[in-house]
C-alpha cells in the first residue's frame, strides 16, 4: 500500500510539474500555483514584475520571490542576475555589480549579466573587455543585439574600440554582419565603418557582399556619393577589379552580386535575365541573356548605380537577337540616380541578327548628379496581351566610353 501511495504521489508531481513547465512562459504564476519549485517559472514572474508586465508589479513581490528561490537555487545563474537588478533598482550599485559577477560565474552566457556588464564596460572605457563580453552574449543569444542599441557605431569611432574590433572581425565571428547593419543606420559611424571594411579586405578577413552593401547604400543614402563609390573599389578582389570600368563588368562577365556599383539582375514575370553561357546560345560565352514568354513586360530588372565624373560619353552595346518581337520597345536608360532624369537612351532592335552593334552620345556637366543609374526598360505602361514580347536578345557588352570629340 505504502509503495502504491509513494508510487502514485511521484506520478502526480511528475505531472504538476510537466504542466508547470507547459505555461512557465505564458502565465508563470499558474506555473508556479501548479508546481512552486518551477524555478525557470520564478524567474519569469520576477521578470514581468520588474518590467511592469504583470498586474500588480511591485519590487518587493519580486524580491521576495527572489529571496525565497535563491536558498533552494544556488547555482540559478539568472536568479543572481534578477537579485542584482532589484539591488541596482534600489541604488546598490556595488551590491549589483557583485551578483552579476557571481551570475557569470554561474553561467558566463547569462544574458542579463552580459548585458549589464557591457554597458558598464563601454562607461569605463573598456573596449576590450565590452567586445569580450559582447562576443559571448551574440554567440549564444544573437537575437540580443537589438537590445544593445548603437553600441558598434560607438566603439567604432573610438582609436581602441577600432582596433579591437578589426581584431575580432578578423577571424569571422557569426555577429560580423550585424555591426555594419548597426554602423550603416548612424551617419556619425559611416567613414570610420567604411574604413575597417577597407582595412579587413587588405589584411584578407572574411568581409561579405552583405555588409559592404548596408554599408555602401547608407553613404548613398547621405548623399556621400565618393566615399560610397571609393569603398566599392577599395573592397574588391583581384577578379572583380579586372572587369572595372565607367560600367563595371560591362561584359556580364562576373558573379551575381548585391552591391551597388555592381550589376542587380533578376527575372520577372514575363520574362527571365540570366548571365551566359547558357545551352540556348553555346557560341556566345558571356553576355546578358533576356529570354521572353510571350507575354506582356512591364517590369524588368537589370541595372548597375554609376559614378561618373563630368565629360561628354558614348553609350554601347553589342547585342544578338533570335526571333526578338518587341511591340512597346526595349531600351537602355541612363538616369540621374536622385532625380531619374533621363541622360541618354539606347534602343535594342528587333528581328534575329549576331553582333550589330547600338550606341549613343550624351553629355555629363559638373552639375548633373553625383551618382547615375543605367537600367533596362519596355515603354510598357499598362500591361496588354496585345503587346507581348517574345524570342531572346543577348546584351554580349554594354559599356560608356570617353566621347573622343
Amino acid at each position: 500500500m505504502a509503495i502504491w501511495l509513494a508510487a502514485s504521489v511521484a506520478v502526480l508531481v511528475l505531472s504538476l510539474h510537466a504542466s508547470s513547465r507547459l505555461v512557465e512562459e505564458t502565465d508563470p504564476s499558474l506555473a508556479i500555483a501548479l508546481f512552486p519549485f518551477n524555478v525557470d517559472a520564478t524567474a519569469t514572474l520576477v521578470e514581468r514584475l520588474l518590467d511592469g508586465q504583470e498586474a500588480g508589479a511591485d519590487m518587493e513581490i519580486a524580491e521576495d520571490l527572489v529571496d525565497e528561490a535563491i536558498p533552494l537555487n544556488a547555482g540559478h545563474a539568472r536568479l543572481q542576475s534578477l537579485r542584482a537588478e532589484i539591488l541596482l533598482r534600489a541604488g546598490d550599485r556595488d551590491g549589483a555589480a557583485n551578483d552579476f559577477r557571481r551570475a557569470l560565474e554561474l553561467s558566463k552566457t547569462e544574458s542579463v549579466a552580459l548585458q549589464r556588464t557591457i554597458a558598464w564596460s563601454i562607461e569605463a572605457d573598456d573596449v576590450v573587455g565590452a567586445l569580450e563580453n559582447i562576443d559571448v552574449l551574440l554567440r549564444r543569444h544573437p537575437w540580443k543585439i537589438r537590445d544593445l542599441g548603437s553600441i558598434f557605431a560607438a566603439i567604432v569611432m573610438t582609436k581602441d574600440g577600432y582596433a579591437e574590433l578589426r581584431r575580432r572581425l578578423m577571424v569571422g565571428p557569426p555577429w560580423g554582419a550585424a555591426v555594419f547593419r548597426q554602423i550603416a543606420a548612424d551617419p556619425a559611424g559611416l567613414a570610420a565603418g567604411a574604413s575597417l571594411l577597407t582595412d579587413l579586405h587588405k589584411a584578407g578577413a572574411p568581409v561579405g557582399d552583405w555588409g559592404l552593401s548596408t554599408v555602401i547604400q547608407a553613404l548613398i543614402r547621405e548623399g556621400r556619393a565618393l566615399e560610397a563609390y571609393s569603398l566599392f573599389l577599395g573592397t574588391q578582389s583581384t577578379a572583380e577589379a579586372a572587369l572595372a570600368g565607367y560600367i563595371h563588368d560591362s561584359g556580364f562577365e562576373g558573379g551575381q552580386s548585391n552591391k551597388p556599383f555592381d550589376w542587380q539582375i533578376r527575372s520577372r514575370s514575363g520574362h527571365t535575365v540570366e548571365r551566359l553561357p547558357h545551352p540556348s546560345f553555346g557560341s556566345v560565352q558571356s553576355g546578358l541573356l533576356i529570354q521572353f514568354n510571350g507575354t506582356p513586360v512591364k517590369d524588368m530588372q537589370a541595372s548597375q548605380v554609376l559614378h561618373l565624373p563630368p565629360g561628354e560619353y558614348e553609350l554601347s552595346a553589342d547585342l544578338t537577337a533570335a526571333n526578338a518581337k518587341l511591340p512597346k520597345g526595349l531600351y537602355w536608360s541612363l538616369r540621374c540616380q536622385s532625380s531619374s532624369r533621363e541622360f541618354a537612351r539606347l534602343d535594342i532592335p528587333e528581328g534575329s541578327y549576331r553582333n550589330k552593334v547600338a550606341a549613343t552620345r550624351f553629355v555629363l556637366s559638373a552639375d548633373d548628379c553625383p551618382l547615375q543609374n543605367v537600367s533596362i526598360h519596355t515603354a510598357v505602361i499598362a500591361e496588354s496581351w496585345k503587346d507581348r514580347y517574345t524570342g531572346s536578345v543577348v546584351v554580349q557588352r554594354l559599356q560608356i566610353r570617353k566621347s573622343d570629340s
